[in-house]
């Protein structure tokens, strides 16, 4: 029976999948087992969870936000009514748990684990489905060539985060008006929703000392700009916007090899993911060579008095 190991880490979870070795998920879990708020252990196989605080979205709605992180450490890949009985006390453990404490929890569920999707659909109605999640890295760069029109694309220095700083975060407020993701679906957060991304943008907008962020220029306006982070085991390209009067320009697919071609230099892998449904940025990945690795499934538990 094929077993899988599972950590709440998108990036070490590509970077196992592409030397197709998840060694290292098993020690991290052996190692952090007595931090997790719950788990089960029988014989070589770990089933827990942890719930963290998410500080940004409880400053910014004024109550408790929480994640539920799962850990699986040599599972099994298909269902089975012995680990579904094991999951099933998983999971009313950590019903009970999220019952003691008022607060907003944002539960990621991966797709894989059929067991886990069966008992959280046992859940009572406070359980709300906030869309899904298709994660893809890449380890290398296709050749692609793109017409010559003036565009530039450069990493954004000190100077020129102070100077479109206004530019940039209105283009990140208007390229996210329409978007409808997880925190848009759920009637809990969506007053809200837009300030997510404004308050993400200004995180690496206004973060000087990093170099976290390619901006491209038509002239002296700024039409696009990708952010990304640096972790143990990749770059991850985390936001990005093009202004709607540029699009179908292939802006955003040359700014993913411009910041491609700068990330590859240090490490092996580039991750990036985005709602099932966002169909247009996932076209341009798969173009310069992205590949998916996972996806999992979203919900939201309100309990909220």
């Amino acid at each position: 029976m094929n077993k899988i190991s599972y950590i709440e880490d998108k990036n070490l979870y590509a970077y196992c999948n592409e030397i197709r070795n998840f060694d290292i998920i098993k020690k991290k879990i052996d190692l952090n087992r007595e931090n997790l708020d719950y788990y089960i252990e029988i014989k070589n196989s770990i089933y827990g969870y942890e719930i963290k605080d998410i500080k940004p979205l409880k400053d910014l709605f004024g109550f408790n936000f929480f994640a539920v992180n799962f850990s699986f450490k040599d599972i099994s890949h298909s269902f089975n009514e012995k680990e579904d009985a094991v999951i099933k006390k998983l999971i009313l453990n950590l019903h009970q748990q999220i019952k003691k404490t008022q607060g907003y929890y944002i539960i990621k569920i991966p797709s894989f684990n059929n067991m886990l999707i069966n008992q959280i659909n046992l859940l009572d109605e406070k359980l709300l489905f906030a869309g899904g999640t298709v994660c893809y890295y890449i380890t290398d760069l296709k050749e692609r060539h793109y017409k010559h029109d003036g565009l530039l694309i450069k990493l954004a220095t000190k100077a020129d985060k102070i100077k479109y700083h206004d530019e940039l975060i209105y283009l990140s407020e208007v390229s996210f008006k329409n978007f409808f993701g997880q925190y848009h679906i759920s009637y809990v957060t969506r007053h809200k929703a837009h300030l997510i991304y404004k308050n993400w943008a200004e995180k690496y907008v206004e973060n000087y000392d990093e170099n976290n962020l390619f901006m491209a220029y038509q002239g002296e306006k700024v039409v696009g700009f990708i952010a990304f982070d640096k972790t143990e085991y990749s770059y991850e390209i985390v936001l990005n916007c093009v202004d709607e009067n540029y699009r179908g320009l292939k802006i955003y697919e040359r700014m993913l090899n411009r910041c491609i071609n700068y990330c590859l230099k240090d490490r092996k892998l580039i991750t990036v993911s985005t709602q099932l449904d966002n169909i247009y940025p996932q076209r341009a990945w798969v173009n310069v060579g992205f590949k998916p690795y996972n996806t999992f499934y979203l919900f939201h538990y309100n309990n909220l008095r």
